[in-house]
């Protein structure tokens, strides 16, 4: 596992529910801190991160144990959780800390690629999306261009409604 994550990860020999309290800081800002996650079907054995951990975010719930660490390479970001079921926020701000480019600051479902972003939203409203770059957008479904030459746009999103936009960058 160590050359995997570039961590020490120990275990101990034990079934025990997979939960890890987070604690809030520079890198979990989206959260609270006493925040858990995980799963109450207890798992064995307990995996956790050892003493190579890098920065400690969680620890698992009922044990002094690194359940969340993080630790940042030259070219890389590597992040170990012993528990499943990451909250996509607590994923939003590891993203951001790592140099991801992030669409939007909400829960929604985004998918992009060079020329194509598309946004699913389940609550409706305004949503301000952010472009890694200055472009064009397109908006595919309604055939209009929607902005020139910006690197973000809002847009105000029924309930449960998807939009899809063609970017050109410029």
């Amino acid at each position: 596992m160590k050359q995997l994550t570039g961590m020490d990860i120990d275990y101990r020999l034990e079934e025990s529910p997979l939960r890890v309290v987070v604690s809030k800081g520079d890198i979990l800002q989206s959260v609270d801190d006493g925040f858990s996650y995980g799963t109450e079907i207890k798992a064995g054995p307990v995996f956790y991160a050892g003493e190579n951990t890098g920065e400690v975010l969680g620890k698992l719930e009922g044990y002094d144990l690194t359940g969340l660490a993080i630790k940042t390479f030259d070219k890389w970001t590597s992040v170990y959780s012993s528990a499943p079921r990451v909250p996509s926020m607590i994923l939003r701000d590891i993203a951001r800390i790592a140099g991801v480019h992030l669409y939007v600051d909400s829960n929604d479902v985004i998918y992009a690629n060079k020329s194509l972003l598309s946004l699913t939203v389940n609550e409706g409203g305004e949503r301000v999306i952010m472009l890694p770059q200055k472009s064009n957008v397109y908006d595919l479904f309604e055939e209009k261009l929607v902005e020139t030459d910006v690197d973000k746009f809002s847009i105000d999103m029924q309930s449960n409604s998807t939009k899809l936009w063609r970017i050109e960058p410029k």
